[in-house]
């Protein structure tokens, strides 16, 4: 749901105000960060450009990207009435690198997802919002495909 509301109090007001006393509200998103344990992804990456341009984009829209990465929608939250907030992050790994089974599948769908998603995700807000050419568009989004596959990369988002 990241980037779909300007008012994410609001949202949560009304999510709140439906509820039912002892009702409760689950909310799923993911970061805009790709990190590795190993270091496996250098600091330069295109990954680091990933979430500094799409930070960027959620600011210049007045809708964040960035709603796991900096916490605000707990505050949101609480702003709203909610008062037990209870937090659970989940590595997901990106790509088929893990060794356990379960998670190297995990990390197939996840890199599957993204690479289908890619050019939706990013086309509008790159060509509308952050003013660049569609050319330049998939110049970039070639250089994120290509990370998405390399296999040295030992990369994961979190929810």
């Amino acid at each position: 749901m990241a980037g779909c509301f300007k008012d994410w109090t609001k949202l949560y007001k009304e999510c709140f105000r439906c509820l039912k006393p002892g009702g409760w509200l689950e909310h799923q998103d993911f970061s805009l960060q790709v990190r590795s344990d190993d270091g496996s992804i250098p600091p330069d990456s295109i990954w680091s450009e990933w979430a500094n341009v799409f930070i960027e984009a959620g600011k210049r829209t007045g809708q964040t990207l960035a709603l796991i990465d900096d916490d605000n929608w707990l505050k949101w939250m609480a702003e709203a009435g909610f008062s037990d907030v209870q937090t659970k992050t989940i590595k997901t790994p990106l790509g088929g690198w893990p060794a356990d089974k379960k998670w190297k599948e995990v990390g197939q769908f996840n890199r599957f997802s993204i690479e289908t998603s890619l050019e939706g995700y990013s086309l509008y807000l790159l060509t509308n919002v952050m003013n660049w050419k569609y050319d330049e568009v998939q110049l970039w989004l070639t250089r994120v495909r290509a990370a998405l596959k390399n296999r040295e990369y030992h990369g994961y988002t979190t929810w």
